[in-house]
């Protein structure tokens, strides 16, 4: 009991220690002081959701310090995309945005506040994104640096219909009315990134055609989707017990295996954006066979009878993975579900008759733990899947524990 309970506490440990690791995710950096000296190092980058209010620099010494608004006026990240950050100032409306959240009349709450807001697009115009700590979205301008806007939209609820004010809209105008061809846009312009980003664009190339078709003006990459096609294949046992239900059965009480289980086929995984590359969803194609032979006696009868039951499974697996974000070996999860069809299949109790009456389709639950180095991955999977018997007086529950080995080929460049 105390070994076991020793071993419990050391793999919560280890596993705490590698997720602490994980959460250190130091990337090439720069940091712009408010003394203006530009500094190199790295960043601890975590992926934001909501804009950071401090950050973790490490410069080229390996010295670490704790950064907030007040100390620096730009940071820039390059991960798995290249981000910019620069200090605001300006006056924001934190007051409801959640349908549940509104009342029935415009409620909003403005307050000074000084952020760290993400760069979209630089130029005459400049455009900004922030998510504050209350998760509500900004969309943030600035023209020629003299002052920034906190684009305003405030809802409210009336006779159970959501209500919009769209301030926005006439700040907008004001802000980009020496060019002409901005308000036919603003009538029906939405409050999102892609059609707010599209109108900065528009509007820098109206006013300064030359300039916005060189290199100086910024636009940030949005990370999107990976797309991984790949091989899979895997070896196991597969253990079944056959269990009475309602009436008896001669066969109720037999264990089959553990006995060879053996799969291959395709997969193609879908890596999430702004996870760190570390959630996926994984689809999966299989063809799976096992064999399952057993002798036995009938109670005290002295003949020997011979069980085989083996079927070939086309399988069709979807597994939610996650990948701990450390460098190098990275330990994964895995958990999911299965469809099969037994497509060809074996059921003879002493070569006469049929042994039980087997289902041909099948689902099952998978649960894995494995490694992923770069395109390669090993996983220890664990599989319960239905019954093998359709009839309530014999049912099974088939277990299966497979090393599966994957080779992926990235369909989408880093």
């Amino acid at each position: 009991m105390k070994t076991r309970t020793l071993l419990c506490v050391s793999v919560i440990l280890f596993l705490a220690d590698l997720h602490a690791y994980a959460q250190n995710q130091f990337v090439p950096a720069y940091i712009i002081r408010t003394t203006n000296d530009t500094v190199r190092g790295s960043i601890d980058d975590q992926n934001w959701d909501v804009n950071p209010k401090k950050i973790t620099f490490k410069d080229s010494s390996g010295r670490r310090e704790s950064l907030s608004c007040r100390d620096i006026k730009e940071f820039s990240v390059r991960g798995k995309i290249t981000e910019v950050y620069r200090t605001k100032s300006l006056d924001l409306d934190k007051g409801p945005y959640d349908v549940k959240d509104l009342l029935g009349y415009p409620s909003p709450v403005v307050s000074r506040d000084t952020v760290f807001a993400t760069l979209y697009e630089s130029g005459t115009v400049t455009l900004y994104f922030l998510r504050d700590e209350t998760y509500r979205t900004h969309f943030l301008v600035e023209k020629n640096d003299r002052g920034i806007l906190d684009l305003s939209i405030q809802r409210y609820v009336s006779d159970a219909k959501l209500k919009l004010i769209d301030i926005y809209k006439n700040q907008l105008n004001k802000l980009m009315a020496d060019c002409p061809g901005v308000i036919m846009k603003l009538a029906e312009l939405p409050y999102s990134e892609k059609e707010l980003r599209s109108l900065v664009v528009y509007y820098n190339q109206c006013v300064k055609p030359a300039a916005a078709k060189t290199s100086n003006n910024y636009s940030q990459v949005k990370e999107k989707i990976r797309v991984v096609f790949g091989l899979i294949a895997g070896v196991g046992f597969r253990k079944d017990k056959l269990k009475p239900s309602l009436n008896y059965h001669p066969l109720a009480g037999l264990s089959l295996g553990p006995s060879p289980n053996v799969d291959a086929g395709l997969w193609l995984s879908f890596v999430l954006p702004r996870t760190r590359r570390a959630l996926e969803v994984c689809a999966e194609a299989e063809w799976n066979y096992f064999y399952q032979q057993k002798k036995f006696y009938f109670g005290t009868s002295s003949d020997l009878n011979t069980v085989i039951i083996a079927a070939h499974i086309v399988r069709a697996d979807i597994l939610l993975r996650y990948t701990l974000p450390v460098n190098k070996v990275a330990p994964t999860f895995s958990l999911g579900g299965s469809m099969g069809s037994a497509v060809a299949y074996t059921n003879t109790l002493n070569n006469t008759q049929e042994a039980i009456p087997l289902v041909q389709f099948q689902w099952a639950v998978i649960a894995g733990a494995g490694i992923a180095i770069k395109n390669v991955g090993l996983e220890l999977r664990y599989l319960l899947s239905s019954s093998l018997s359709h009839r309530f007086d014999l049912i099974s529950t088939p277990h299966s524990l497979n090393l599966t080995f994957r080779y992926g080929f990235p369909l989408t460049k880093k």
